[in-house]
């Protein structure tokens, strides 16, 4: 019985500091993360397709293997696809 009591006190003692010590969410890290993949999906859009691969055509044929009804090359040479 008194084996019980202690091991249920400690329990929660080991509980309640747990709890107590979890970090909150950084709302930065959050918007860091986000900046990162939209990033990262630009410079993936603007790889080759409109630099080195023949510009709109090449935009085109790319947007229409994605399933999209075509695209351009924008001012940034960044391969914009149609949404229809």
């Amino acid at each position: 019985m008194h084996f019980s009591s202690i091991f249920t006190s400690a329990l929660l003692v080991t509980l309640s500091s747990m709890s107590l010590a979890a970090p909150q969410p950084n709302p930065l890290e959050r918007r860091v993360a986000e900046l990162e993949a939209r990033t990262a999906d630009i410079v993936e859009r603007s790889g080759w397709t409109c630099s080195w691969l023949g510009g709109d055509k090449a935009c085109q044929v790319k947007c229409t293997g994605l399933g999209k009804s075509g695209g351009y090359c924008n001012d940034e040479n960044v391969c914009v696809c149609h949404q229809g």
